[in-house]
């Protein structure tokens, strides 16, 4: 697999600008997207209820209706992140969140998700299986579209998983994984954001033997 195939597979889907985001009519819920200290009063009382095998139904229903809500609506780093925010995802800032992203249904405050990290469209995110519970998104990791990641899972800061692939075991910093189950295929010397250009990219991305 060469260089190029690499970039192409884990960057399907960024075509984004983030200022396609600025919606004057929802500015209360993007407020939780600016700052993640908005929702923290509620996310610990969430936490009070993780280790509970049944979910309440009334928050179970808001959670999910909300859930629904953020895989639908526009803004990547706006609407989306403060929607999820609500639901009790521990997001950090400048996050941004692909279309129908679907973020751990049952127990969402099992999600940390780290400043600048990007959630692909359609990636799937399970936080727990019996007694796997937790999964654990560094700053500057790029999630790619369709990506599965399963519970127990810490995938290290600024680390890259490529499109359609499905993390089971928790990946090191800087690293690129691809696969199912996804494996360790590079090295990247600078994060994949929003704004980083294919060219810097490529220049410090480096193929694993």
């Amino acid at each position: 697999m060469t260089r190029t195939r690499t970039y192409q597979a884990i960057t399907r889907e960024r075509r984004y600008s983030p200022s396609r985001d600025k919606h004057s009519w929802a500015s209360p819920l993007l407020r939780f997207a600016r700052d993640p200290g908005i929702s923290s009063i509620s996310m610990r009382a969430k936490e009070k209820d993780l280790d509970r095998r049944d979910e309440n139904v009334l928050s179970g229903i808001k959670n999910r209706l909300l859930h629904q809500l953020a895989m639908s609506v526009p803004g990547g780093a706006g609407l989306r992140v403060a929607l999820h925010r609500l639901r009790g995802v521990r997001i950090g800032k400048d996050v941004w969140i692909g279309y129908q992203a679907l973020i751990e249904t049952g127990y969402p405050s099992l999600v940390s998700i780290g400043d600048r990290a990007i959630i692909g469209i359609r990636s799937t995110i399970i936080a727990h299986f019996q007694e796997l519970r937790g999964v654990t998104i560094e700053e500057d990791v790029y999630v790619g579209a369709c990506a599965v990641v399963l519970p127990g899972v810490t995938i290290g800061r600024g680390a890259i998983v490529s499109a359609g692939s499905v993390v089971t075991t928790s990946v090191p910093p800087m690293t690129v994984v691809q696969g199912n189950p996804a494996k360790q295929v590079a090295k990247c010397g600078i994060p994949l954001g929003l704004k980083t250009s294919r060219a810097d990219f490529m220049k410090q991305l480096k193929k694993l033997k």
